[in-house]
C-alpha cells in the first residue's frame, strides 16, 4: 500500500502538485494539486525527502512548501 501511495505522490508532484506542511506539532502534510488537497502520510513525505525527490522551497503563511526536485 505504501509503495502505491509513494508512486501516486511522485506522479502528482511530476504533474505540478506541491506538498505543504500544515502543522508542526504533530507534523501533518497535505498534497495540493489543481485546487484539490488531501492529507499525506508523514512516512511518505519522509521517503520523498530521504530519496531527495522533493526539496523545501519556501514558507507561505507559516507553512513549508515542498516541490519536486
Amino acid at each position: 500500500m505504501q509503495d502505491m501511495l509513494f508512486g501516486a505522490a511522485l506522479a502528482l508532484l511530476a504533474d505540478g502538485a506541491v506538498i505543504e506542511q500544515t502543522a508542526s506539532a504533530p507534523l501533518t502534510y497535505r498534497i495540493i494539486h489543481q485546487g484539490a488537497s488531501v492529507p499525506l502520510s508523514g512516512g511518505i513525505v519522509q521517503r520523498l525527502r530521504i530519496g531527495q525527490h522533493i526539496r523545501e522551497v519556501c514558507t507561505v503563511n507559516g507553512r513549508k512548501r515542498f516541490y519536486l526536485r
